[in-house]
């Protein structure tokens, strides 16, 4: 499962930015934000963690 996740997040990162010349730092939120979810954390802690900018 981690590594269909893992996947999914690189195809989320540069289907935007190679396909449709995408912001490649909004594929990169977006890809965070999916990661987050995918992995457990969360909405609100993903979030929390993506405006704080690491991870305490």
């Amino acid at each position: 499962m981690v590594l269909l996740n893992l996947l999914i997040t690189i195809i989320i990162i540069l289907v935007p930015i190679v396909g449709f010349q995408f912001n490649p730092a909004m594929s990169l939120i977006i890809a965070a934000i999916y990661i987050g979810i995918a992995s457990g954390v969360g909405v609100v802690e993903t979030a929390s963690v993506i405006s704080a900018g690491s991870v305490t």
